[in-house]
């Protein structure tokens, strides 16, 4: 499937997602650093297990019938964040998804097919996706991530070039993403995936030796947080705001859920450190969310992000306490690559200690 590698002198747009000739990539190289070797061996795989069946699709629970593009790929770029080899599985997942894009670049979800008897006959698109501007970000991520070093395959960089033009059709005059084109209202959450994406997208760029490219993307990725800040922050209750549009409080999600997001993607709160805003997060929220006790899901994103600023204990006690879900019903994909990150990352050694932080409801 990796044959007929070629750079396209294909530009992206105007957010500085290029795939270029030879004979430019030659002078971007020149400039830039030397890609990376090939991981080493001594870093371990991520292993989707269950998660991923012979043909490469990737339920979002397992022995589910539904494929959630967005949590397969979420899934496989959190645990790459974390050091983990996605290769095998990301390359297995991209040949399954991308015969299945949309002609104007988008994706659906999709539901197995069965015959008479039973048997799985196939998979057929079933809904639309719950948010393009996110899934194609991410798309266009996991297509660098788990490239070969010699470039990204010409087909896949057809792919991402209907992606990527998709992608900047539903950016906005305020300079931030909306969810669809049948849904012009602009998410925090979104818009923060998105500006990580980019971040990791010129750090790729960059591996592969496309230097003037990765500072194009880097470029794209300031002024989206840039914008972010502007349209999101609330000065009057010192939180992100979580839509354009307004909507409901809630106990949990998504008012409580977004503010996490910042230390999932690099944003910085403009008055206090990721850290600090953490710390606060789980102090309010931390046992509702251990004890699931307004989401049937594990949230293991919060773990994830209380291993990215330093919380360890917080982590382990999300692995301890959710441990017994794992595989069943209220367990996703996402769930599971942040399961074996911090398996991969936190020393077996560490002991969970008491935390009174996550003993009781201050909200």
């Amino acid at each position: 499937m990796r044959n007929g590698i070629l750079k396209l002198a294909l530009v992206m747009g105007t957010i500085g997602l290029s795939f270029v000739s030879p004979a430019k990539a030659a002078m971007e190289t020149a400039s830039a650093s030397p890609a990376v070797a090939q991981i080493s061996t001594k870093t371990r795989v991520f292993n989707p297990g269950v998660f991923q069946e012979s043909d490469g699709a990737m339920p979002m629970i397992n022995n589910d019938d539904r494929v959630d593009a967005y949590f397969a790929t979420k899934a496989l770029l959190t645990a790459r964040e974390a050091g983990l080899d996605i290769r095998e599985a990301g390359t297995k997942w991209v040949e399954w998804l991308l015969p299945r894009q949309k002609a104007d670049g988008r994706f659906e979800r999709y539901l197995r097919v069965r015959n008479a008897a039973g048997e799985q006959i196939g998979w057929k698109a079933n809904d639309i996706a719950d948010a393009d501007d996110a899934l194609l970000a991410l798309w266009l991520e996991v297509l660098y991530a788990v490239s070969p070093p010699e470039g990204m395959p010409a087909h896949w960089q057809k792919s991402a070039a209907l992606a990527s033009a998709h992608l900047e059709t539903l950016r906005v005059k305020s300079g931030v993403y909306i969810i669809a084109q049948t849904n012009r209202v602009g998410l925090f959450m979104d818009n923060a995936e998105i500006y990580a994406s980019y971040m990791n997208i010129a750090a790729d760029q960059k591996r592969m030796g496309y230097g003037a490219s990765a500072e194009r993307t880097l470029a794209s990725a300031q002024n989206l947080g840039a914008a972010i800040q502007k349209t999101f922050w609330d000065a009057k209750t010192s939180e992100f705001r979580v839509s354009t549009q307004d909507i409901p409080d809630s106990k949990f999600y998504p008012r409580a859920t977004a503010q996490i997001f910042p230390m999932l993607s690099g944003i910085q709160n403009p008055i206090a450190t990721n850290t600090a805003v953490f710390d606060e997060w789980v102090t309010k929220h931390g046992d509702n969310w251990l004890s699931m006790r307004y989401d049937k899901y594990s949230w293991g994103l919060v773990a994830f992000a209380a291993w990215k600023v330093g919380d360890n204990n917080t982590a382990l006690a999300w692995q301890h306490q959710h441990r017994e879900l794992r595989f069943g019903p209220r367990w996703t994909v996402v769930d599971e690559a942040i399961y074996q990150s911090l398996e991969s990352n936190i020393s077996p050694n560490i002991r969970l200690a008491a935390d009174p932080r996550l003993g009781s409801d201050k909200s």
